[in-house]
């Protein structure tokens, strides 16, 4: 690799400007094709010695093909499976992450969904903007006294530990890598992932992607789930097998509190909102439709105010 001064780094996707402000410092040449076609994405790896990528950008094997001056790969983030390694080791291309970059971020977003899915809040906020004002389906419950269970107790799930601990939470995390003094020190009793399903009115994922988690959490496992368990995932998607996730939905078993969701219609739009982001939060419900509940008659005062001037 040149020296830093003639170096040149590709960002392909947003980056912090006091990173960008680091690399320039530096030196570095920094050239960003951040919402750049791929053919200028091209283009600018021709002569590039580094490339800066975050989760969208698919490093694989025709795209190191085009940088034959490439040494680094450097991912903004935990993961690298947006990225070839094999492809870049046989490159002699060195392929680095960012593993605590986003703890902290990671760790308060599990958080933000717990308690949006415990208190219906994507749910309320679709009746409210459709025009209805009905609580009676929306009355949530509390994180204190639940039984979290943490599939993963390392940066982030340790993280999510020490706060849930501030909720009032029980613990138990299941981590076939983590001691269990380890586990203890962090306020959690260490389980086989099973034992884990069975006990728990909330579980969290915070494993890496890769062949042992791809499709973890499958059919027998959420048959293991309590039936009004939440399944909170901001790790990766496909560490939950999605399609077995959907058929188990449809035979009628779903997570959150007794109180069902008021129609088909706002379960849809809560797991769009949801699925826009990496992290996701799991909720199954039934498939079946519900039909739309009238609006209550107010007995007066807001209520009624709020109906007439939507009417």
């Amino acid at each position: 690799m040149p020296s830093r001064s003639s170096a040149k780094v590709v960002i392909a996707e947003a980056f912090s400007q006091t990173g960008v402000d680091v690399l320039r410092g530096a030196g570095i040449d920094v050239v960003s094709t951040v919402g750049a076609t791929a053919g200028e994405l091209h283009a600018a790896l021709a002569d590039a010695d580094g490339l800066i990528v975050r989760s969208e950008t698919r490093v694989d094997r025709a795209l190191l093909a085009r940088s034959p001056r490439l040494a680094v790969v450097a991912r903004a983030g935990v993961g690298v499976d947006a990225i070839d390694v094999p492809a870049a080791t046989e490159a002699g291309i060195v392929v680095l992450n960012t593993p605590g970059a986003n703890t902290l971020a990671a760790t308060e977003h599990t958080f933000a969904l717990m308690l949006a899915l415990v208190r219906h809040v994507p749910d309320a906020a679709a009746a409210v903007r459709a025009g209805r004002w009905t609580r009676g389906p929306f009355t949530g419950t509390e994180l204190h006294g639940k039984t979290l269970g943490i599939v993963g107790l390392g940066r982030i799930g340790g993280a999510v530990a020490e706060r849930a601990r501030a909720f009032g939470m029980r613990l138990v995390a299941s981590d076939p890598f983590v001691s269990r003094e380890r586990a203890a020190a962090l306020g959690a009793e260490l389980v086989p992932l099973a034992a884990l399903l069975r006990a728990c009115d909330i579980v969290t994922l915070h494993v890496p992607l890769g062949p042992q988690t791809r499709g973890m959490i499958g059919r027998e496992q959420l048959a293991a789930l309590r039936p009004q368990a939440l399944l909170v995932n901001c790790a990766r998607g496909e560490i939950v097998d999605e399609a077995r996730r959907c058929r188990r939905a449809a035979a009628s078993r779903r997570n959150g509190s007794p109180s069902a969701p008021p129609s088909t219609g706002h379960r849809d739009a809560a797991r769009r909102r949801v699925d826009r982001r990496s992290a996701r939060a799991h909720r199954d419900r039934t498939r079946s439709g519900r039909r739309k509940r009238p609006l209550r008659k107010s007995r007066g005062g807001r209520g009624q105010r709020r109906r007439t001037e939507r009417t």
